[in-house]
């Protein structure tokens, strides 16, 4: 067996110009095992090869990412931002908060440009979308701390709903003869002599009792007066707001000299008002002491905003 052996290499040995005689069997097999190790060694090299291109390709992307980054950065800081503002604010977007939480910044008058950087970490402007546009009022008559003054918007701001119910009041009276006693220029509260004239129709954070409009909010209000009355032909009527039982706004007046019913209407502005203070109506008779029969008015006033 071992002759049958040598035949094939020293068929090798004069290819190759070897000397048969220094080759083993187990070399020859050892050598075929080896060429079959190499192919694998090559096919791993190969794949290797891939990988480390594959690892570079994603090198490159990440290299841009920062780049980008970088650039970004460099904008917000020129624009007076700050790279690291996002993480102020991502604590409450995960909460689920809404955009009150923002409205102080908006009335400051700040920027939008406080919420940049959480485009730059990669959230989407749908989320941001709400907050630098939107301002979420809540109920009441107080809102973004008692004013409507020192809110800088850069851009468009859209107010989907505006929730703003200040202290009002309504009341009126119809279809009567009463009448208050006057005597000659002087001034009288317009009342009727055993229950008030007027009837409350609406009271919202506002006292209207006993013909008296009664402040529970500090602010600027606006009044408005309507009356109808009547009397002789020497009268003169002339009404005005009381505050505090204290003359507050100009007076108007309406002479009856036709023996008809006159009709008077006086809008006011009450400035500083304050928790306490009453509000009133008061007439007089310039024309002589003859009393004023009611016969018709209404009375509205609410507040323009709180101080």
């Amino acid at each position: 067996m071992r002759r049958l052996l040598i035949i094939p290499l020293l068929i090798c040995a004069a290819l190759y110009g070897q000397d048969p005689t220094a080759n083993d069997t187990e070399e020859v097999s050892r050598g075929i095992a080896g060429s079959k190790d190499r192919a694998q060694i090559n096919e791993t090299i190969l794949k290797g090869n891939a990988l480390v291109d594959s690892i570079a390709v994603h090198l490159d992307s990440i290299e841009a990412h920062n780049d980008r980054i970088n650039t970004n950065k460099t904008a917000i800081t020129a624009l007076g931002g700050s790279g690291d503002t996002a993480v102020i604010f991502a604590p409450f977007i995960e909460r689920g908060d809404t955009s009150t939480i923002f409205a102080p910044f908006i009335e400051r008058g700040d920027t939008a440009t406080i919420f940049t950087p959480f485009i730059e970490r990669g959230d989407t402007a749908a989320m941001l979308a709400p907050y630098p546009t939107t301002v979420e009022v809540a109920a009441g008559y107080q809102p973004l701390e008692s004013s409507f003054t020192d809110i800088t918007v850069t851009g468009t701001a859209t107010i989907a709903t505006l929730d703003y119910d200040p202290p009002h009041g309504a009341m009126s009276f119809g279809d009567s003869s009463t009448v208050v006693a006057l005597t000659d220029d002087v001034w009288d509260k317009l009342t009727g002599p055993a229950v008030p004239v007027f009837v409350v129709q609406d009271q919202d954070d506002i006292t209207l009792a006993g013909d008296t409009i009664t402040i529970t909010v500090d602010g600027d209000y606006m009044a408005t007066l309507s009356i109808s009355f009547s009397g002789t032909s020497s009268d003169i009527f002339e009404i005005a707001f009381y505050k505090n039982s204290v003359k507050e706004s100009v007076s108007m007046s309406r002479s009856t000299s036709n023996n008809d019913v006159g009709n008077m209407t006086l809008p006011v502005y009450l400035e500083n008002l304050v928790a306490g203070d009453d509000i009133s109506i008061w007439i007089r008779n310039t024309g002589d002491n003859d009393d004023a029969t009611l016969i018709s008015g209404s009375l509205t006033i609410y507040m323009l905003h709180p101080d």
